[in-house]
């Protein structure tokens, strides 16, 4: 009776472990997909803008990437300073 109580044990934990990782991988992806579709929307909206005034060209989409790649590096070590002085 008692290694049935042992093995209930450990599987249970066995299981709280698993939906801890479950949970961090969702946490995870979910902060990427919204980083990257939050800087999606910036250069498609400023794209707009600059189409709009009839100002585009393939140098100004080439600034936006750029500005898209810096500000998505920029946002995520801005997050891990953020996360350091939380605690």
């Amino acid at each position: 009776m008692q290694v049935n109580s042992y093995v209930n044990m450990i599987n249970s934990a066995y299981v709280k472990e698993s939906n801890t990782k479950k949970e961090k991988w969702s946490t995870k992806k979910r902060y990427w997909i919204s980083q990257v579709m939050g800087w999606s929307v910036f250069i498609i909206i400023n794209l707009i803008i600059v189409g709009a005034l009839g100002k585009f060209n393939w140098q100004r989409l080439a600034v936006y990437i750029v500005i898209c790649f810096f500000g998505l590096l920029l946002t995520h070590r801005f997050r891990h300073y953020i996360k350091r002085i939380i605690g």
